[in-house]
């Protein structure tokens, strides 16, 4: 540890890359891992989602679940550390893997971080690209009595934002 702990003071611009490990430290549980996220839900693939309401219900059912792990959840010490690291010029970018927002709820800045996985608090409309909060598009899109998808009031359907090269949707204008 002593060589890294130098080679971080004496760096001049570092880039972090984050994954669940980082998160994981912080209560939420991983995806991958016995017991993690895609044991209790099925992956839907970007065009599973456009074309059927089934797979819409399965992925907003998880984005629902993930945003109310996500509400009581506060960044950690590692979170903290990399947020001052970017606060004092250190770090120019954090990459991360991690879909929660820790990173920037630790203060870290809009500008200096690419999500690759894209992120858990918000949606973005299929059709315009219209940023949604996920609270927001909790309220006003699954009735907990019938557990149907209620047609949204915007131009497209409304899907948490991607940032995956594969699943990456282009919004036409509206």
């Amino acid at each position: 540890m002593p060589i890294l702990k130098q080679m971080i003071s004496d760096a001049k611009n570092m880039v972090v890359l984050s994954g669940a490990g980082l998160s994981t430290e912080s209560g939420i549980p991983d995806f991958r891992s016995p017991g993690g996220i895609w044991e209790t839900f099925k992956i839907v693939r970007f065009h599973s989602f456009m074309a059927f309401e089934k797979d819409r219900m399965e992925d907003w059912r998880w984005q629902f679940y993930m945003e109310d792990q996500l509400e009581n959840i506060e960044p950690n010490i590692g979170h903290r550390v990399i947020t001052d690291w970017v606060k004092t010029g250190k770090c120019s970018k954090v990459i991360t893997q991690n879909i929660d927002g820790l990173h920037q709820k630790a203060g870290v800045i809009k500008d200096a971080i690419i999500e690759i996985h894209g992120s858990a608090r918000h949606a973005n409309c299929t059709g315009c690209g219209l940023r949604h909060e996920m609270d927001e598009c909790k309220k006003s899109g699954l009735s907990n009595s019938t557990n149907r998808l209620f047609i949204f009031t915007f131009c497209g359907l409304s899907k948490r934002t991607l940032s995956l090269l594969t699943e990456s949707p282009t919004f036409p204008e509206c």
